[in-house]
C-alpha cells in the first residue's frame, strides 16, 4: 500500500469516526432531553463516548467491537448513564430507566454499560435502593410525605438481602402508598414504572410480613 492510499485509509477512518460520533452526540443529546438532564452532564456523556468509541475500534478491530446491532445507539445511552452515575447526587437515573428509555432491555444493555465503566476507567459507587426511590416517588406524582415513609419502610428491610436495590425500593414505595391509603396505586403502576415484575413485589411482600416487618 503506497503513501497516498495510506493517507485516503486515514481519512475514511477519520470521516467515519465523525459521522459516528455525531450520530451518537445526537442520540446522547435525545435521551438527555427526554430524561430531564442538563446540557452540561450530556456534554460529559459526549466525553465517555469517545473514550468508548475509541477503544471499541482498537480492541475488536472492527467498528462493533463485540457491541452487536445499534452499537453506536447502546454507547451513546451507556455514556449518559455513566454520566448519571458519576454525578448521582444530582442527577441520578436508574440503570432500568435509561434503558428503557433508549429502547434496551435491562440485561442486555447491562453489559454495554459495565463494559463503558471499565473501558472509562471511572469509579462509580454502588447503587443503593434509597437512590431509587425519590425517582419512583416523583414519577408517580406522590407528596414528600410517601417518599419519607418509603425511606423509613426500607431502614427496616436490611433482613432482606436476596432483594436487589431495585426491588426493596419499589416494594417500599408499594408499601408506603398503601400504607398512605392510596387506592389507586397497585402493583402493575410499580412495575412500569420500576421495571420490576408483579412476582418479585408480590414474594417480597410475603416475605416481610413473615418477617413481621410489614402487616
Amino acid at each position: 500500500m503506497g503513501i497516498e492510499d495510506k493517507l485516503e485509509k486515514k481519512a475514511d477512518l477519520s470521516s467515519k469516526f465523525e459521522l459516528r460520533s455525531s450520530e451518537g452526540y445526537s442520540k446522547i443529546d435525545d435521551l438527555c432531553s427526554t430524561l430531564n438532564l442538563p446540557e452540561s452532564l450530556g456534554t460529559e456523556a459526549k466525553g465517555y463516548f469517545v473514550q468508548g468509541y475509541k477503544q471499541l475500534i482498537k480492541e475488536r478491530g472492527s467498528e462493533r467491537g463485540g457491541w452487536g446491532p445499534f452499537y453506536i445507539d447502546k454507547l451513546a445511552a451507556a455514556s449518559v448513564l455513566l454520566a448519571c452515575r458519576v454525578n448521582e447526587k444530582q442527577y441520578f437515573r436508574g440503570l432500568h430507566e435509561v434503558a428503557e428509555t433508549a429502547g434496551f432491555k435491562p440485561k442486555e444493555f447491562r453489559r454495554s454499560y459495565y463494559k463503558l465503566v471499565k473501558t472509562a476507567g471511572v469509579r462509580v459507587p454502588p447503587v443503593e435502593a434509597k437512590d431509587y426511590i425519590p425517582r419512583m416517588v416523583n414519577k408517580l406524582g406522590f407528596e414528600d410525605e410517601i417518599c419519607e415513609k418509603a425511606l423509613e419502610l426500607l431502614a427496616s428491610f436490611d433482613g432482606c438481602v436476596k432483594y436487589q436495590p431495585l426491588s426493596l425500593a419499589a416494594v417500599a414505595v408499594y408499601v408506603a402508598a398503601k400504607k398512605h391509603n392510596n387506592r389507586e396505586i397497585n402493583k402493575s403502576i410499580i412495575t412500569e414504572i420500576s421495571g420490576i415484575s408483579e412476582s418479585t413485589i408480590t414474594s417480597a411482600c410475603t416475605d416481610l410480613r413473615k418477617a413481621k416487618i410489614i402487616k
